[in-house]
């Protein structure tokens, strides 16, 4: 009985492939909650509002931290359910360290940090659009652009590292070539790089700009390099999205609409007739 309960708790707080009436209900509700507590984080912070209704905003704040808490003690509880957790103490420590289970706690930091501590939890209280990360779990589009990341972690690094390594070389050089002309805009290479983040970027605020010819040279070549560096991590996620899609769309063609077999798997061949032994000869 307690077994059953639990992987029936389960069944319903986990979306999986059967996704029974109990779950789409249960996935439909939490959803709502947390597009509900994240504009409620925003709105929190626009002054007219909070004076009129800050105390409705704290009650629902309060009963949707309730709820994620009652939320993320159940799965902590029914994990063991699924084969990865099977372990009662080390599968709930390896559940309670995954990502989207860490999601779940920032949640529920704000409600429960007030009975164990006294420093000042502004910060946990911003950190609750974190829970927007929470439809990942409910939601196949982020499933989807999950496994681009996943797929694509190797050249997305690469890229990064590139970027990394163009942005130390320009504020290097532009630091070099403006430091003596302006001594305050460039006083130091950390410094400069925030003028080598706008510049690759292609913002350009316009704060700070090059005097010399140099610097002008250097700017003109990040500016141009920036263009490019920024376009390939784009380029690279836009390819495994088409992989992606391709991939899925060749899943769902290979099962018929109609029978739900394998459309490539053979025809059944039908059985070879009785064979008949054959009559003695009449003496």
């Amino acid at each position: 009985m307690y077994e059953t309960i639990k992987t029936r708790i389960y069944d319903i707080i986990t979306p999986n492939e059967t996704r029974p009436y109990a779950e789409q209900l249960f996935t439909l509700f939490i959803t709502a909650l947390i597009i509900f507590n994240v504009v409620a984080v925003i709105l929190g912070t626009v002054t007219s509002l909070t004076e009129k209704y800050g105390r409705h905003l704290a009650i629902f704040n309060t009963a949707s931290l309730i709820i994620f808490t009652v939320e993320y003690i159940l799965r902590v509880w029914s994990c063991t359910s699924d084969a990865k957790y099977a372990s009662p103490i080390t599968g709930r420590i390896k559940f309670i360290f995954s990502p989207l289970a860490l999601l779940d706690l920032i949640a529920i930091i704000p409600f429960v940090a007030p009975f164990v501590t006294t420093a000042d939890l502004r910060i946990f209280r911003i950190l609750r659009i974190l829970t927007i990360f929470k439809l990942t779990r409910y939601s196949a589009e982020f499933v989807i652009f999950g496994k681009v990341l996943s797929s694509k972690k190797t050249e997305i690094i690469m890229s990064a590292i590139a970027v990394v390594l163009l942005l130390v070389l320009s504020s290097t050089l532009m630091y070099f070539a403006e430091h003596k002309m302006q001594p305050h805009a460039f006083s130091n290479i950390p410094d400069a790089m925030w003028w080598a983040v706008v510049t690759l970027s292609t913002v350009g605020y316009g704060d700070i700009l090059p005097h010399t010819p140099a610097g002008k040279v250097i700017a003109s070549c990040v500016s141009v390099l920036g263009i490019a560096i920024f376009a390939i991590p784009a380029g690279i996620i836009a390819s495994g999205f088409v992989e992606e899609m391709k991939k899925r769309t060749e899943e769902e063609t290979t099962v018929c609409p109609h029978c739900g077999k394998d459309i490539h798997q053979p025809p059944a061949q039908p059985a070879p007739p009785p064979t008949r032994p054959p009559s003695s000869p009449a003496g």
